[in-house]
């Protein structure tokens, strides 16, 4: 576990007239990468980068275990076929019918395509996944999941008993550990560090002792496309800044009065004629 002691303090900048170089100090951290967030998603991508050599931080505001991907009880859907015929594109219909066909049919038939060997590799890395007497992974019927277009009700989500979020968070972390990534427990993440329209890091808030920490990441994660995409699941405890950030910086995020939104289509919605 990262300690507050392991960077460098410095004081704050003078401005105005009044010297403030001393009414508090700035922790100073370097890393290649740093991920803020350790729910499903962040602890992922925290695993991925460190598994790659990376020197790798992650940021959470509560300790990663008790994320709020811990209350997912019933399960994580893809069309495996594990207890009947199923298709990613009877997936897709689902969910772009349980988003009123508002949401983004491109990310839409990418996240139900990739969500096949996305489940493989979560059973690979250790995710104590329900299994079927043949031994193959436990699908339960769940929200508005339907086959063939909204025939049939599917059973296409992945369980793990009663707690599948709480066995992928645990998963995720061991293997976080496992390749040395670092953690600050505890800390708030109060804004982005931009450079001409670029990342460059992320100002954080020690809530056990109230000194800020300047984290700086040295590498900037690339992707296929020009314009980077910004998505954000807002359950009811986090704060708005937690949102509001990037939003400030630039970056381009979709719809996002839909950031608040669950990704399980509602049954009222995805069956509905």
């Amino acid at each position: 576990m990262a300690e507050a002691s392991n960077g460098k303090s410095y004081g704050a900048t003078a401005g105005n007239g009044y010297d403030r170089r001393n009414a508090y100090k700035v922790v100073d951290h370097e890393y290649d990468v740093v991920v803020v967030g350790a729910g499903g998603a962040g602890l992922r991508a925290t695993f991925g980068l460190a598994a790659k050599g990376l020197k790798t931080a992650c940021i959470t505001k509560v300790f990663p275990t008790r994320s709020h991907t811990v209350a997912a009880q019933g399960g994580i859907s893809a069309s495996l076929g594990n207890m009947g015929p199923d298709d990613w594109r009877w997936h897709m219909y689902d969910t772009v019918k349980g988003s009123d066909w508002l949401g983004d049919q491109d990310a839409i038939e990418y996240m139900v395509r990739e969500a096949i060997p996305a489940i493989i590799e979560l059973e690979h890395y250790g995710v104590p996944f329900s299994r079927t007497p043949e031994g193959k992974i436990y699908q339960r019927p769940f929200g508005g999941m339907t086959t063939e277009f909204g025939k049939g009700i599917a059973q296409r989500t992945c369980a793990a008993a009663d707690r599948t979020g709480h066995a992928i968070l645990h998963t995720l972390y061991q293997q976080s550990l496992r390749n040395h990534a670092e953690f600050f427990v505890e800390y708030f993440a109060l804004d982005l560090i931009m450079d001409e329209g670029t990342c460059r890091g992320v100002m954080a808030w020690n809530l056990d002792d109230g000194t800020i920490h300047r984290f700086r990441a040295t590498r900037r994660c690339s992707r296929p496309r020009q314009r980077a995409h910004l998505f954000y699941h807002h359950p009811g405890r986090t704060p708005v800044p937690a949102t509001a950030a990037p939003w400030r910086c630039g970056p381009a995020c979709r719809c996002r009065i839909w950031s608040s939104s669950s990704s399980i289509p509602p049954a009222s919605t995805a069956r509905a004629a």
